[in-house]
């Protein structure tokens, strides 16, 4: 139990206030609950539990310091609808949600739903296609069933550069207009997955432009060269020599 000075309740408001900063009380019960080493996780369980007891005084304070809400993610479907009611092209979409999360405090980013989120819900989306489970057991680790699927990765770009100059026309631009395609795949693993991306890149006489699109996603604890040429590379070689 944290013991403090103003445990005396006549000693009023203002020795309350001056007794709490100068024995640096938030501190101590952080410290109290969950020791030195876990006082910000023990600071966070504390300050929760406070904001649902008290909450009208929580969002006093939190008023008091200027501290607003987290707002809400924009959806997929609402920047979709976006696009297609103002006829935004998805570079001028880049653009504002570049200018508006420039301004914008880290705690409140994302704002915007990502390229490739907004790209699922457009007409030529092309749903994936899982492998077969491949069982992996590392040496002296348990047996992993790992899940996985693809996307193949000529009709992903086919299906893209379609989407793309479906846009492109509103802003006055053909397809003509476009002099070379780029497509560099690249991959990473994160949150226990790899995960496959293809980055798109239009060359036109006068811009560049650059999209990219999930084309593959293995479920795995780690990735390495057995697992990958079992599952996700043993279909992808085949698709790019489709392009």
């Amino acid at each position: 139990m944290v013991k403090s000075d103003y445990d005396d309740e006549e000693r009023g408001d203002k020795t309350f206030q001056r007794t709490a900063n100068d024995c640096k009380l938030a501190e101590s019960i952080a410290i109290a609950v969950g020791g030195e080493e876990h006082k910000k996780e023990a600071a966070y369980s504390v300050m929760t539990n406070m904001a649902k007891k008290f909450k009208n005084e929580f969002m006093e304070v939190a008023d008091d310091m200027k501290v607003t809400s987290k707002p809400e993610r924009i959806t997929p479907e609402y920047c979709a609808s976006i696009l297609d009611d103002a006829g935004i092209t998805p570079k001028q979409m880049r653009m504002i949600k570049r200018k508006v999360e420039a301004v914008l405090p880290k705690r409140m980013k994302p704002l915007f739903p990502t390229e490739r989120e907004v790209d699922q819900l457009s007409e030529g989306y092309l749903e994936p296609t899982w492998g077969d489970p491949y069982i992996y057991k590392a040496e002296g680790k348990k047996t992993e069933k790992i899940e996985w699927w693809w996307k193949p990765l000529d009709k992903v770009v086919s299906r893209h550069l379609k989407r793309v100059f479906e846009g492109e026309r509103k802003a006055g631009r053909r397809a003509s207009d476009l002099k070379r395609v780029a497509v560099v795949l690249g991959g990473d693993h994160g949150q226990g997955a790899f995960i496959l991306i293809a980055k798109i890149i239009l060359y036109f006489d006068d811009d560049i432009e650059k999209h990219e699109v999930d084309v593959g996603h293995v479920k795995c604890r780690k990735d390495n060269y057995d697992v990958l040429s079992n599952t996700l590379f043993s279909k992808i070689g085949d698709s790019i020599e489709g392009i």
